[in-house]
């Protein structure tokens, strides 16, 4: 029963940001606007699984719209619509 948050600025790389076993066991992910393509496209393929690339960017965009927005990702939701959100509360990406 212990929470670890891990900030970073830098989602991986070889000295500093999130080491591979930490991103696998983690439960959600907070993701600022980001102006590093090669960064937000390594999220991109680490939810490949969920969605598609093109689905993912249109995520982003959407949620990272006005200045201090960010995208929320629960890898484990309890509501599978509630995964991909704006902020906390407002879902993104709705299931079919």
């Amino acid at each position: 029963g212990i929470s670890c948050f891990f900030l970073t600025q830098t989602y991986r790389c070889q000295l500093g940001g999130i080491s591979k076993p930490i991103r696998g066991q983690a439960t959600f992910l907070v993701l600022f606007r980001t102006k590093n393509k090669d960064e937000l496209d390594q999220v991109c393929a680490e939810c490949a699984g969920e969605i598609d690339e093109d689905t993912f960017t249109d995520v982003y965009n959407a949620a990272v719209k006005d200045k201090h927005d960010f995208m929320f990702i629960d890898f484990h939701p309890k509501d599978p619509s509630l995964q991909f959100r704006r902020g906390y509360n407002e879902a993104l990406l709705m299931s079919s």
